[in-house]
């Protein structure tokens, strides 16, 4: 199997910050794309490109997916370590994409303050560490609640940070199983 030069071919994460409709909640709207880069020198770390505080307006949801960029449909899996955060949001609702596709609930992570801006906007820090280990999924949802100021109509992202392992891609013919941590590392 010939490897391509095109990083649009190439297996990436990627964080998508989604606004769900206030009418209708299936009914989603993507404010911003960022692909999350590999931190220097660790394997597993993961951040959001963030110069520039981004926002997106509420309710808001941070969608986090290991796809390649044409085709953001196609998830693969990855294995979730863990995140920390820095948003204007008290709390951050914690769900996952497992390898079967259903959504699944793993933890509501109340934020600590951190600092407060020169605007009068509030700082918050969430944490998330995946009991049990870092555990197989195709996608992750990290909805902010509680906003800070209560009145602001959007949420604002300062700063991500996500672990995970990325499976290598596989020597053999494809398989129908999921890869093991030994075989991603």
């Amino acid at each position: 199997m010939e490897s391509s030069n095109n990083p649009d071919e190439i297996p990436q994460l990627w964080c998508d910050g989604v606004s769900e409709g206030a009418d209708d909640p299936s009914e989603k709207n993507i404010a911003v794309t960022r692909r999350l880069d590999q931190e220097a020198g660790k394997k597993s770390s993961f951040l959001l490109n963030t110069q520039d505080p981004f926002h997106m307006p509420k309710p808001s949801i941070l969608h986090i997916t290991y796809c390649k960029k044409q085709f953001r449909d196609t998830r693969q899996l990855f294995f979730l370590g863990g995140f920390q955060i820095v948003a204007n949001a008290r709390h951050a609702e914690v769900h996952f994409i497992d390898k079967d596709g259903k959504e699944q609930y793993l933890m509501t992570s109340k934020a600590i303050p951190i600092e407060k801006g020169e605007n009068g906007e509030e700082w918050f820090k969430a944490f998330c560490v995946v009991p049990g280990g870092p555990r197989p999924i195709l996608g992750l949802q990290i909805k902010l609640v509680s906003l800070r100021p209560s009145d602001d109509a959007f949420a604002r992202v300062k700063s991500f940070k996500l672990t995970a392992r990325l499976p290598e891609a596989p020597s053999s013919a494809s398989s129908s199983t999921v890869p093991t941590i030994q075989e991603a590392a």
